[in-house]
């Protein structure tokens, strides 16, 4: 009888060892001094899954469970929809955030070495990714891949941090990182690019911005066949001539183009913008791509396109002025 009881118990411990060893999921938890009582949002890609969920913060402090068999990446937002952090994990993965929602470029992320790497870069580039300064930033991502090809967070880097993930600059990088580096629920997420897509997908019919009388004025997509919302900083003084030039050519009376510049040095920008000799109207959000204005088009990088429809619907959103430009010439 105790022989009995013994395997038993061995059975069972075997079970529970098997259970344990096969289990996919994860958990993110983490406390934002800023953040108050909310509710926050995560978005990953689980298979061909979006899995999208809310989850309350209570003080700052939030938690979420999840499931992962193979390694992705979690989007977390805001109850505004602002970006607050990307997560890589897997089953049996613990993350712990620390810092705060105002300050997204120097949260501390640990339970996982690549977590740890992913964050350490972003906190030592933080003023360049804050300014949108995607010259410094896309060029010390293409640095770091070159120097780490097998680093798994090269391709999370390009994947969701440079910013045009799609253009060819990017995709050569791609190709030289070793495959074991690159798993293939990472290069899915980052040729479908779903989860950004998922953060755009809210149509956009009418929103207020500031005007250059420093007035609030509604501006709607309804009017016009498309808009193109141009978001832009004055880190380039000649790339803004190229995008403006390009404009130009583009424009026909029924098209919107809404131009906005995201810099706080609003005498700067009458300056910049007095010179443009353009017939369509400049506005500003002086809080850069979280100012309340313009938070939903959740802009990456300067430039940024964003191109709607009538119906407010998001037909292209990205870095690549020429792809904005394609998808208005496919639909006219």
């Amino acid at each position: 009888m105790k022989r009995l009881f013994h395997q038993i118990t061995a059975i069972i411990i075997a079970l529970i060892c098997f259970t344990s060893c096969g289990d996919n999921s994860f958990k993110i938890s983490g406390t934002l001094e800023d953040a108050g009582t909310q509710n926050l949002h995560a978005m990953y890609l689980y298979g061909d899954t979006i899995v999208s969920q809310w989850m309350p913060a209570m003080n700052g402090e939030f938690s979420i469970e999840g499931k992962a068999d193979k390694l992705t990446v979690v989007y977390l937002y805001s109850a505004q929809m602002q970006l607050i952090a990307h997560v890589a994990v897997e089953g049996g993965d613990e993350i712990a955030i620390k810092g705060k929602l105002s300050d997204p470029y120097n949260l501390t992320i640990t339970g996982t070495d690549v977590n740890e790497r992913w964050m350490e870069f972003i906190r030592k580039y933080a003023a360049d990714f804050r300014q949108l300064n995607t010259t410094k930033t896309d060029k010390a991502i293409a640095d770091y891949v070159k120097t780490h090809p097998d680093d798994v967070v090269s391709t999370l880097l390009l994947a969701c941090d440079y910013s045009d993930p799609t253009s060819t600059a990017a995709q050569k990088l791609l190709t030289s990182i070793h495959a074991e580096a690159k798993p293939q629920q990472l290069t899915s997420l980052y040729g479908n690019m779903t989860i950004e897509k998922s953060s755009t997908a809210k149509r956009i019919t009418s929103l207020k911005l500031r005007n250059e009388a420093d007035s609030l004025e509604i501006v709607k997509t309804t009017d016009k066949a498309h808009s193109i919302f141009y978001f832009w900083n004055k880190g380039s003084v000649y790339e803004r001539k190229k995008v403006v030039d390009a404009l130009k050519h583009l424009a026909h009376n029924d098209l919107q183009i809404v131009d906005v510049c995201l810099d706080c040095d609003t005498l700067g920008w009458h300056r910049m913008v007095s010179a443009d000799s353009v017939k369509w109207k400049h506005f500003k959000a002086i809080g850069g791509p979280v100012d309340r204005t313009v938070m939903d088009f959740n802009i990456k990088s300067s430039p940024y396109f964003v191109v709607v429809d009538s119906l407010g619907k998001c037909l292209y959103s990205g870095a690549s002025m020429e792809k904005a430009q394609s998808v208005v010439k496919k639909k006219k």
